[in-house]
This record gives structure tokens, C-alpha cells and sequence, in this order.
């Protein structure tokens, strides 16, 4: 059993959830700093590649030491991590960074020094990363090949209300894989929502069914593909359908662009029954995850005459689709993005009539500790969000 630290998001609640979802043997996930929380369960080999398949994860590291266990002070640090990272690498240069949360340049310069100056004392020849003692970043953890160094480790230093805690970092987020997937696919659409790969993947990343991630899934409102994309990078058969022909001209360009070979994409308005699902025969999606349709831009915060006419918009869709998606008797879970919206007068406005009928043909899983438990995303500064809800059999 090991004790893992991980770094979330913007939205730890959806980072939690799809953690929860992908892996079996992880216990109680609990915030020891802020963005930082630790969980405990089996050995991950391949730390990286594991990283690689999460969207809401920033870091993922290993503890070292406990800081109830040992009652340290900060003063007392350097010696500690000199002595961890001579024992870890017993010869040869030892190239190594510190990150302290919360940040304080002046703290995190202090122990970077005397580290060094231990690790000299002990003969060992040394070189610390950061540069200007600022707390090193995903991308430059990448940039340094830290993970690749034969004698290379990032060291965290977490603040607790026990005390300093340890660990030290076995993965970080590839931020430049997702910005090519987001940024430089041949096709991008600026009014369709532009879903963040990120997003999508942790969608994806729901859609786990007792712990394993499904065989194939159908994104019904798939815009430019990026819902399909991510799922085929975890090794999922995808389906997609939209009922613009644009859009599935734009998702098969990405889609080829990505992976070499056309995938299966189709024309199809979503609120309509469909009686064969995909062109090709051999797959028989057993989940559904999408983004949904989000309804009209608004550039500021609606008015309720504006939030009515959105909800007469998307809600009848989005009703019928869920009817019809009842109908098949193999789709057995869905991750269904629904819109809310920033009103004039301070308060967010949901789809309330989907979430209602929703239940009557499917059952929510609850996600969260929130009144309707669902799981929101929204960036600071849009007019519309995302409640994402879970709906199974």
C-alpha cells in the first residue's frame, strides 16, 4: 500500500470524481493542502502514462514521509530531502527541484541552498532546477526531462496543519499534448462551446462501468470530435453523431488528422429515433458521454426573458434525447453535459425540467455533496457552464 499525493485542478470535485471512477483500490481522498489531496492503494507502475489518461490531474506523487510522524519544522527540511536523495541515488550527479504549497519564494529559496550545501557536505555533486527559486510548473518538469533523469526528482513540500509534508513527484501533466489537441487540430469551431480536451477526457473518465472503462461509447452531439478523440486515445471504439453535416465533415478531418484512418461519423439529430447506431456493424456503444447541446451564445449574464428562451431551446432536445436514449436497451450508463447560465440577477439559472424527467427514466448517480448531485464546470468569467450529470439503468 502506498500514499499518493495528487495535484488537482480549477475543479478538485471533478478531479475527485473521475479518480474515484478509474481506480478500484484507492481509499478516502482527502485534501491535506490546498489543490493537494492524498489517498492511499496499490503500486501504479507506469505513473506517466497512468497521468497521461486523467484530465483534472496536475501532479501525482509519492510520500515520503509523514509530517504528524515526524513533527518537523521547515527549518529542519533540507536535511531530510539532502539524505532522501542521496539514499535514492547512490552515485553520480543528482539533479533535483522543490515546489512548496503554498508558495513563499523566500522559505522555498532557504531550503533549495542548504539542501545543496548538505548534499555537498555528503560529496555529492549537485544541481538544483528552479529557476530564480520559483516553484517549478508541469511544463517545465517536462522541459527538464526530470522523469527521464537517471538521478532526477522533483521534491514537494506541502504545508499541513500537522506540518510540512514530503513527496516526491512521480508524473506530471503533458499541458503541450493537450494544447496540440485543442489548438492545432485541422478543424475548430469558436460557436459550437468548444469543449476543452481536458473536459472531455474527464468525461470519458466517467463513463467507467464497475471501475473499467467501457468497450465503445456514442457521442450524440459530437461538434469537431473531441469527445471521440479522447476516448480513442484511452482504446475505446467511438461512435459520434450530430445533426450538422458540417460538424461531422469537421470531426472526421480531426479525427483522420489524430489517428491516420476515418472513424464513425454520421448525420443524425439526436431528439430523433435512431434505429441503427454507427456505420460500422461490429460496434454496439454501451455508454453514451457528451457534451449535449448547450443552446444559444449570450456575451453577458441573461435576463429571465433571456434565460426562458434558452431553456425553450435546449430543454424539449434534451428531453427527447434522454426518452429516446432510454429506448435502447444497451446503453447502460450516460455522462450528459446540460447548460446553466449566469442570470442578471446574481443567481445561475439550470435546465431544471431535463434534470427532473432525466430521473424519471434513468437514475442519478450522485456525484456530489451539492442539493441536485451533480458535478459543475464553468471558467471564471463565462456566461455558461456545464452541470454534468450521471445517469444509469
Amino acid at each position: 500500500m502506498k500514499h499518493y499525493i495528487f495535484q488537482f485542478g480549477r475543479f478538485p470535485a471533478l478531479s475527485t470524481a473521475e479518480l474515484r471512477e478509474r481506480v478500484n483500490d484507492f481509499g478516502t481522498i482527502k485534501e491535506v493542502c490546498p489543490g493537494f489531496y492524498r489517498t492511499s492503494g496499490a503500486d501504479i507502475k507506469t505513473p506517466q502514462n497512468f497521468l497521461d489518461s486523467l484530465g483534472g490531474s496536475i501532479r501525482m506523487a509519492e510520500e515520503i514521509n509523514s509530517a504528524a510522524e515526524k513533527k518537523q519544522e521547515f527549518g529542519q527540511l533540507s536535511g531530510d530531502i539532502a539524505q532522501y536523495l542521496s539514499q535514492k541515488f547512490s552515485d553520480g550527479k543528482i539533479q533535483f527541484g522543490l515546489s512548496l504549497f503554498p508558495e513563499k519564494k523566500s522559505e522555498l529559496k532557504k531550503i533549495a541552498l542548504d539542501t545543496k550545501k548538505e548534499l555537498k557536505k555528503m560529496g555529492r555533486s549537485v544541481r538544483c532546477i528552479n529557476r530564480n527559486f520559483q516553484n517549478l510548473d508541469s511544463g517545465t518538469l517536462h522541459r527538464e526531462k526530470i522523469f527521464r533523469k537517471k538521478n532526477g526528482a522533483e521534491i514537494l513540500i506541502l504545508r499541513t496543519k500537522n506540518g510540512p509534508l514530503l513527496a516526491q513527484t512521480l508524473a506530471a501533466q503533458n499541458v503541450q499534448k493537450f494544447s496540440e489537441r485543442d489548438y492545432h487540430k485541422p478543424e475548430r469551431d469558436m460557436m459550437v462551446g468548444m469543449l476543452p480536451p481536458k473536459i472531455a477526457l474527464m468525461l470519458v473518465n466517467l463513463s467507467c462501468i464497475h471501475k473499467k472503462l467501457p468497450r465503445a461509447i456514442w457521442d450524440p452531439f459530437c461538434g469537431t470530435g473531441t469527445v471521440n478523440i479522447e476516448a480513442k486515445r484511452l482504446g475505446i471504439e467511438t461512435v459520434g453523431s450530430d445533426i450538422s453535416p458540417k460538424m461531422i465533415d469537421a470531426a472526421q478531418k480531426n479525427y483522420e488528422h489524430f489517428f491516420g484512418n476515418r472513424g464513425d461519423f454520421f448525420v443524425h439529430d439526436a431528439a430523433k429515433k435512431l434505429s441503427t447506431l454507427g456505420n460500422n456493424s461490429h460496434q454496439s456503444p454501451e455508454v453514451i458521454v457528451s457534451e449535449g447541446y448547450l443552446g444559444p451564445i449570450f456575451g453577458r449574464p441573461l435576463s429571465e426573458r433571456d434565460y426562458k428562451n434558452a431553456t425553450s431551446k435546449v430543454e424539449p432536445i434534451m428531453r427527447k434525447f434522454l426518452m429516446e436514449a432510454s429506448q435502447r436497451r444497451g446503453i447502460q450508463k450516460i455522462v450528459i453535459c446540460l447548460p446553466f447560465w449566469k442570470l442578471l440577477s446574481r443567481r445561475e439559472g439550470f435546465c431544471e425540467h431535463v434534470y427532473t424527467s432525466a430521473q424519471k427514466t434513468w437514475r442519478l448517480q450522485q456525484m456530489s455533496n451539492t442539493r441536485r448531485g451533480t458535478l459543475r464546470y464553468r471558467r471564471k468569467n463565462q456566461i455558461v457552464g456545464r452541470e454534468i450529470l450521471i445517469l444509469t439503468r
